[in-house]
C-alpha cells in the first residue's frame, strides 16, 4: 500500500487516512509508525520502512506533511527514495494542503494519489470576511454548510485569521509558503481589520475550540454563527 493524500480539505482527508490505517490493521498490519515530515530524515524512513517488526508484526508507515514543508537536498534523496518504493512496504503520506503538478507528476508512477478539495462557495466565505460585512459572511457561511463540514470550515477560518494577522503584524512576512497570488489576496484583506480585532477574532476562535471541547456548548453552527454576528 503506497498512498499519497493531499488537499485543503483536511477533514475529509483526516477521515480517509484513518480508514486506510484501519484496513491495514485488519489484515494483520498491526503496529503503526508516524513520522513528523518537517524533521523527516532518509535514514529515518529508511528504518521505518525496512527494518524488521521486533515482534514480527506487520506495519505502516505514515508520514504527515513532508512534501509542502520540506526544501532542500534532503528532500530531493528521499522523493527519489519513494519513487523507488513498491508494494511490497505500506506508505502513508499525509499533506494538509494541494501539492503543486510537478510533485504530483514525479510520484504518480509509484503512488496512488487522492486529492481532496475545498469547494469554491468555501473560500468565497473566507475571503468576505471583513467587519461591519455579517448579511453577506452569514449567508456564504451557511450555504458552505450545506456542503462541508463545519469542523472544515472552522479550521480554514483559524487558518485565515492566523495568515490575516501575519499580514497586518509583520506586512506579509511568514507568508512565504503561500502562493504569490494568494499572498496579495491575504494582504489585501487584511487592509479592512486593525492588528486588534484581528487578535479579539483569533482568540474568540481558540475560545469556540476550548467550548466546543470541554463543555455542553450550542451546536457548532450557532457557535460560527455568533462569531460572525457579533463585534
Amino acid at each position: 500500500m503506497l498512498v499519497l493524500l493531499h488537499g485543503e480539505n483536511t477533514v475529509s482527508s483526516r477521515k480517509r487516512l484513518a480508514e486506510l490505517v484501519r484496513q491495514a490493521e485488519e489484515k494483520g498490519l498491526t503496529e503503526k509508525i508516524t513520522l513528523e515530515g518537517k524533521t523527516l530524515t532518509l535514514t529515518d524512513l529508511k528504518q521505518a520502512l525496512e527494518a524488521k517488526s521486533l515482534f514480527g508484526e506487520g506495519k505502516i508507515v505514515v508520514v504527515e506533511n513532508f512534501l509542502s514543508l520540506r526544501t532542500g537536498k534532503e528532500k530531493e534523496q528521499i522523493i527519489n527514495y519513494l519513487v523507488q518504493l513498491r508494494g511490497e512496504v505500506s506508505l502513508l503520506l499525509w499533506e494538509n494542503k494541494q501539492l503543486t503538478q510537478a510533485v504530483i507528476a514525479r510520484l504518480t508512477p509509484t503512488l496512488t494519489i487522492e486529492i481532496f478539495k475545498v469547494e469554491p462557495l468555501v473560500f468565497r466565505f473566507l475571503d468576505s470576511l471583513r467587519p461591519k460585512n455579517a448579511k453577506e459572511m452569514l449567508n456564504l457561511l451557511h450555504l458552505s454548510l450545506r456542503q462541508k463540514e463545519p469542523e472544515l470550515i472552522f479550521y480554514l477560518l483559524i487558518k485565515r485569521f492566523h495568515y490575516l494577522i501575519l499580514a497586518k503584524d509583520l506586512q506579509g512576512d511568514g507568508l512565504d509558503s503561500l502562493p504569490s497570488w494568494q499572498q496579495r489576496k491575504i494582504l489585501g484583506q487584511a487592509k479592512h481589520f486593525t492588528l486588534a480585532e484581528l487578535r479579539s477574532g483569533y482568540a474568540r476562535l481558540l475560545e469556540i475550540d476550548f467550548r466546543r471541547k470541554t463543555s455542553a456548548a450550542p451546536s457548532f453552527q450557532t457557535l460560527l454563527d455568533l462569531f460572525i454576528i457579533s463585534p
